[in-house]
């Protein structure tokens, strides 16, 4: 009886160790075809029609209100700025591969920042995010990412993966 349970257990063991590696398996397979760089699939550069977003840059922009979250942090210190970006629209209409172009007009309340720096408040690191507009930058990743599907480009009647316009996207806090 003992040894029909021992082979039972084993049983058991087996078929949960299979299930579990199949599972890792798929999601690494998953996370490969994700971390896909954008030169191992084939890119048009000026397709015939263009990817789109509905509602066009107005309803890019309104999509992105929708999901910012502005940091306490850059509100104290009143942090400003503008990411142009670009990224690729693939045939199924998803977005990967965000480009950040640039990221310009950089303003912020420099005199308490320095004064928050030298009392301790904030580090040398969240200074030089301030400063760069970092902070813009990967939020505007995080933010395209999760944006609703786009109407992909169009070259010769078939759907194609192509870059978008250019984005430009301003933060500034509320008042």
């Amino acid at each position: 009886m003992k040894t029909m349970q021992k082979l039972s257990s084993v049983k058991c063991f087996l078929v949960l160790f299979s299930f579990l590696m199949i599972g890792v398996q798929s999601l690494y397979a998953l996370q490969t075809s994700l971390d896909a760089e954008p030169q191992d699939i084939e890119i048009v550069e000026k397709p015939a029609k263009a990817p789109s977003f509905e509602g066009g840059m107005p309803g890019i922009l309104t999509a992105v209100a929708k999901v910012v979250k502005y940091p306490d942090v850059y509100k104290k210190y009143q942090v400003s700025g503008r990411v142009i970006s670009s990224f690729l629209i693939l045939k199924d209409g998803t977005v990967a591969d965000v480009d950040i172009k640039t990221v310009a007009r950089v303003q912020y309340d420099s005199d308490l920042l320095g004064k928050d720096l030298a009392a301790g408040v904030i580090d040398e690191k969240t200074k030089k995010q301030i400063e760069s507009g970092e902070c813009f930058a990967s939020e505007i990743k995080k933010i395209i990412a999760k944006l609703p599907k786009w109407t992909p480009a169009e070259d010769k009647g078939t759907k194609v993966n192509a870059y978008s316009m250019l984005v430009p996207i301003s933060f500034a806090p509320k008042k």
